[in-house]
């Protein structure tokens, strides 16, 4: 009779955990236990790193207005100068969206875009961010945003 080798059961298709932002290391008591353990990813969340800043000047009025609105929906401190480059190519697919241009394949693109940048519900949930403080009272200029979302936006269609 042969002898068959009898092998290790090994776990197949283990998820690691997405790691804990600092605030809830620090609600379980677990930042001020280890904090030598966690300096470096303090350190790096906590590094000043520029804005993305406006539209580039060459774009056209409709390209800075989406511009604009495409930066207040995404969430605080996710968008930086080295995201320039793939952010105009966001903006650039959805003034094509809004003027009813777009091809399947580049509204496609767009989801892609927006994935890599965390800013659908699936990603956002990746991104380790920090939870959102209560709403408080709303200054004049966030009034003045929250009434032109309200609005209805009808493109022109084509004839």
């Amino acid at each position: 009779m042969l002898d068959v080798p009898q092998y290790k059961k090994v776990a197949i298709n283990r998820i690691p955990k997405p790691r804990k932002s600092p605030s809830q290391l620090a609600e379980s008591g677990t930042l001020q236990k280890n904090l030598g353990r966690y300096q470096a990813r303090i350190t790096a969340q906590t590094t000043v790193i520029a804005p993305i800043g406006t539209a580039p000047r060459i774009s056209p009025q409709l390209s800075v207005s989406v511009w604009a609105d495409v930066m207040r929906n995404a969430p605080s401190g996710l968008l930086t100068k080295s995201d320039r480059v793939a952010f105009e190519v966001l903006v650039r697919l959805t003034v094509r969206m809004r003027t009813l241009d777009a091809k399947t394949s580049e509204l496609n693109s767009r989801l892609a875009v927006l994935a890599k940048f965390g800013m659908n519900p699936t990603d956002c949930l990746k991104l380790n961010l920090d939870p959102l403080p209560e709403p408080t009272a709303q200054t004049e200029e966030q009034r003045r945003w929250a009434e032109l979302d309200e609005l209805d936006y009808f493109p022109p269609t084509r004839i």
